[in-house]
């Protein structure tokens, strides 16, 4: 009994005064305050996240319903014209790889050759490998390699046009991406730490979006 008395002191001793001696009906208002101001934070903190989500982009998926499953875009009402989309990629080779590749001297064979053949292939393959994407009949595809030899790479342009509904940004993007794949497979035996640096669009025409041109 002793014992329970002590503790009963020493947890009272552990509370503020304020607390221990406050009526029932302040601490129950005290109480009823506090979750009023929590709900109120929570909820102004919901909608300013949301609200800044609404003004960061103006712009909204376009590959989604309203549920937010995927769907694909219903082109059929959009009109004709002339399309051009260009993307680029870097592949560093290391010193080396790139030596091998400049005096053609790799094993497999044409690395520039093979890699120019398989950007054209994956760019007219871009609606199987992109899932949402249109299967539209494109008018060219030009994939140049450029041997950069200050930084021991190769530089990959690929421009494909069309005259369509719908852009062909993504097919010169595939296109881009599988011949820097392409050099990568042709080289490994030489190295391992050969780089894809980046894939990237550079510009693009036609279309209800208008041109766009990176500006770095």
């Amino acid at each position: 009994m002793k014992r329970s008395h002590h503790t009963l002191k020493l947890c009272e001793s552990l509370i503020p005064r304020t607390l221990l001696y406050t009526p029932t009906s302040d601490i129950c208002r005290f109480q009823t305050s506090y979750n009023r101001l929590v709900s109120n934070f929570s909820t102004t903190r919901t909608t300013a996240w949301k609200s800044s989500i609404f003004f960061a982009s103006e712009k909204v998926l376009t590959h989604t319903d309203s549920a937010g499953n995927a769907k694909m875009i219903d082109i059929s009402g959009k009109e004709t014209t002339s399309r051009v989309a260009v993307a680029t990629s870097r592949v560093s080779l290391g010193a080396a790889a790139f030596e091998l590749v400049l005096k053609n001297k790799v094993e497999k064979g044409d690395v520039l050759a093979v890699a120019k053949i398989a950007g054209i292939n994956a760019a007219k393959q871009t609606h199987l490998l992109i899932p949402l994407c249109h299967s539209i009949m494109l008018s060219d595809i030009e994939i140049h390699l450029l041997l950069n030899q200050e930084l021991h790479a190769i530089d990959i342009r690929s421009t494909v046009k069309t005259m369509g509904q719908t852009g062909v940004e993504m097919e010169a993007l595939v296109g881009a991406s599988v011949s820097s794949l392409a050099v990568y497979d042709m080289c490994k035996g030489v190295s391992k730490g050969i780089t894809i640096e980046y894939t990237r669009l550079e510009e693009k025409t036609g279309g209800a979006s208008g041109a766009y041109s990176r500006s770095v």
